[in-house]
């Protein structure tokens, strides 16, 4: 069950499906909460759903006496389900140590775990040692809503004019949240921009020769017959053109720089156009900087000067991964899936990327990713979904009594299901002693 569907049902188990007063941090914070009291619950159940394993070399481990040591473990150790050791060619069980017995000496390892270290103590030091663990929970990521345009537009008229559109969002001092705007191309002729929240549309700009147009700080910049112009916005009034630079056929910013190819090489400037200089030679579009890296498309997405061999129409990122759009209309986040059915994917701007669909819906979408629950045992997803909405409903002040008996009857019907033994009785004894650590 996806992140946005627990929300949904949270949503209407609260009777606040449309309420503004929830915002996008409750919903995130709250279903991150209550992930983590799940997983937190399935993981000291003993249950081994998401268990990982890794073989350790103890020939890296320190030293820290004659018969102790220590041993780096993996980064996302969260906790310990198993430690086992190999012994003649066979994995035995390792068991965990009393710290009364730290200083003693015994034939077989045992260990304990301390901060980021397995300690050992033993006769010997075995040669390999596997740990089966449970790490961290996720961090769940659940998409903000959808922003649509051009609603009462019908959509062959769209499709013959609509053209650039980019969404962007400025801080509104009369609104609890940012307003909202989309920036786009009618025509080839003027420069519009229209907005959900103020439920208007405005003409900025009419000339001739428009083909690409995207709003950044304050500025709108865009290419008029060969022209790379610019023009300081106040969202309502008029543009003033300022010719940046002549001889330009395609340009976006990335990295707080200007990037455009002027038929012979790509180049790179400050944000007004001044101190260029060549970054890529010959074309290229689209550049986009990730980290230490540079993307850019030229028929195939390279990466640092060489093809990754995958051809795109497309590209642009979140800050982190990069998105990239193919031919066929299917829209990548890294090798993901993220959206199908797509003519056109602008570039990411406050975490949303403008779209246009086969249809010729024009809207914005949320580039977080949403969180898919994969646990088989659907009471948890119904916790989930109890606990958000009593969250959304203690914020307003709201009874949550009856969500409150809900939630327990759930909670209850988990926990019995996770001790269940699906094939056959087992003698059970105290996991947490010996291979199990919390």
């Amino acid at each position: 069950m996806t992140a946005s569907q627990l929300i949904k049902r949270a949503r209407s188990l609260a009777d606040v499906p449309n309420s503004l007063f929830v915002t996008h941090d409750d919903e995130v914070n709250s279903l991150s909460e209550s992930w983590k009291d799940i997983y937190s619950k399935i993981t000291d159940s003993s249950d081994d759903y998401f268990i990982t394993e890794v073989i350790l070399d103890t020939s890296t481990a320190t030293q820290l006496g004659d018969n102790e040591w220590e041993l780096t473990m993996p980064s996302d150790v969260y906790k310990i389900r198993f430690v086992d050791w190999k012994n003649s060619g066979r994995w035995e069980n390792m068991t965990k140590f009393n710290t009364n017995n730290r200083n003693k000496i015994f034939g077989q390892p045992q260990y304990r775990f301390r901060g980021a270290k397995l300690w050992l103590i033993g006769n010997s030091l075995p040669a390999q040692i596997r740990i089966d663990y449970y790490p961290p929970p996720i961090v769940p990521t659940v998409p903000e809503k959808m922003w649509e345009y051009l609603l009462v537009t019908p959509s062959y008229t769209v499709s013959a004019n609509v053209t650039s559109p980019q969404y962007f969002s400025v801080p509104n001092p009369n609104l609890t949240d940012n307003t909202d705007y989309l920036i786009y191309l009618f025509g080839g002729t003027s420069i519009r921009l229209e907005s959900v929240t103020l439920a208007e549309t405005v003409t900025l700009y009419t000339s001739t020769g428009l083909t690409n147009v995207l709003y950044h700080t304050g500025y709108v910049y865009w290419i008029e017959g060969t022209n790379l112009c610019r023009s300081s916005t106040t969202l309502s009034g008029t543009l003033t053109k300022v010719v940046l630079v002549a001889n330009v056929q395609n340009f976006n910013i990335s990295g707080e720089n200007l990037y455009y190819y002027n038929g012979t090489n790509t180049f790179k400037a400050n944000l007004d156009g001044t101190s260029p200089s060549v970054f890529i030679t010959g074309f290229s579009k689209f550049v986009t900087i990730i980290g230490a890296d540079t993307y850019y498309l030229n028929t195939t997405i390279f990466k640092n000067s060489v093809s990754t061999g995958t051809a795109a129409v497309s590209i642009t990122t979140d800050g982190t991964e990069l998105f990239y759009l193919t031919a066929l209309g299917v829209l990548y986040k890294d090798v993901d899936i993220f959206k199908t059915g797509l003519l056109y994917a602008g570039q990411i701007q406050d975490n949303f990327i403008s779209t246009i669909d086969s249809k010729w819906n024009v809207s914005a979408q949320s580039s977080f990713t949403d969180t898919d629950f994969v646990y088989p045992v659907n009471e948890a997803n119904e916790i989930m979904a109890y606990q958000c909405a009593i969250d959304f409903r203690r914020k307003q002040n709201g009874d949550i009594t009856l969500l409150a008996a809900r939630i327990n009857e759930i909670e209850n019907r988990l926990l019995s299901v996770l001790m269940r033994d699906a094939y056959q009785p087992e003698r059970r004894s105290p996991e947490n002693y010996g291979s199990f650590w919390n």
